[in-house]
């Protein structure tokens, strides 16, 4: 069970799996694996997630990055009401974490020219949103009921309409290759253990204080929780970001070459070569000149955005901690069969 957004007016419409993104279901394992397989990731991605030896976690499960990527806004203005159900399998935990400390640390990175460099306009735009919601969760911090002031709940909504807005301009493909390359990148550091080494992560590093180094997510833990948001957010600028705009150039790169080589099926029938989540297009109008620059730069604005949305969107919701989760369904969920009552 996830978010299920209905487009058919038919409320019998049965719902034996995900078929389309507007569909977002997370309620268990097998359904988080379908889900990252029909936004466009590999199987390897996918299957990360079904074996138990697997693990999903840094701070707090990955498919909770998923749901602040990709929900909806589900809060309604002008009120207070945030919490909503689980829809995942996955306890949330705010006691190890803090939302406002990782989008603190999100502003400075954003905003450091050794991180972020070359600083653009839209980067500047990012930036300057993320920094009206850091001073909307630091005036609610001093509020008696912290998390619930109308001055954050409103920033955090216009902020959550302003990363929307930008993101709905941008390639669909670009936007979910991006995340793709995002989720296996932090999946595959989550369970592997090699420190990365190489020569843009220990440029970067040069710029980070010390106290919050950290280059792999294992380090996050037993460390002062008051240190682990900012340890998260510097691994994420330092290290995720640079593979994830490296992999989306090269994933473009090989599409174009793949596109400009004559085909070999020419003339037989039924052998088209099938464009989908895997194989992106590349919007002639963003990028005009396909170069791998301007393919990393693209990627990095919208990797910037995404986090921010996923951040906004994680302290705009809530969940009732430690047992909402989702629980095993019963093979009968959603099946078309008919019942009859006498």
């Amino acid at each position: 069970m996830g978010w299920r957004f209905h487009q058919s007016d038919d409320i019998r419409e049965p719902t034996e799996g995900p078929r389309e993104l507007s569909l977002l279901q997370l309620g268990s394992v097998d359904e988080i694996a379908k889900t990252s397989l029909l936004m466009g990731c590999n199987m390897a991605t996918a299957n990360y997630f079904r074996p138990v030896e697997k693990k999903h976690s840094h701070l707090f499960p990955v498919p909770f990055e998923l749901l602040g990527m990709l929900s909806k806004t589900l809060h309604i203005r002008n009120t207070c009401f945030r919490t909503l159900p689980n829809p995942t399998p996955y306890s949330w935990d705010r006691t190890v974490f803090s939302t406002r400390r990782l989008t603190m640390a999100y502003g400075r990175l954003i905003t450091d020219d050794d991180i972020m460099e070359p600083t653009t306009t839209q980067i500047e735009a990012i930036a300057d949103l993320g920094s009206k919601v850091e001073i909307a969760s630091s005036e609610d911090a001093r509020t008696n009921v912290p998390g619930y002031s109308m001055g954050l709940l409103h920033t955090l909504h216009d902020a959550l309409d302003q990363c929307d807005a930008y993101l709905k301009e941008k390639s669909e493909d670009l936007v979910l290759t991006v995340l793709c390359k995002h989720l296996q990148t932090v999946l595959t550091m989550i369970n592997d253990l090699k420190d990365p080494d190489n020569d843009p992560v220990k440029t970067l590093y040069a710029a980070i204080p010390k106290w919050c180094r950290a280059r792999r997510f294992d380090e996050l833990s037993g460390t002062d929780p008051e240190n682990t948001g900012a340890m998260l957010m510097n691994i994420y600028f330092c290290v995720v970001l640079h593979q994830v705009t490296h992999h989306v150039a090269t994933s473009f790169s090989q599409t174009r070459s793949t596109r400009s080589e004559p085909s070999r099926n020419k003339g037989k029938p039924g052998m088209a070569a099938a464009v989908g989540p895997t194989s992106p297009q590349l919007p002639p109008a963003s990028l005009p000149f396909f170069n791998t620059e301007a393919v990393e730069t693209q990627a990095a604005h919208i990797w910037c955005t995404l986090i921010l949305r996923m951040l906004c969107w994680l302290t705009l919701h809530d969940f009732h901690p430690p047992d909402d989760v989702q629980i095993s369904k019963s093979g009968l969920l959603g099946s078309p069969m008919l019942v009859y009552i006498t």
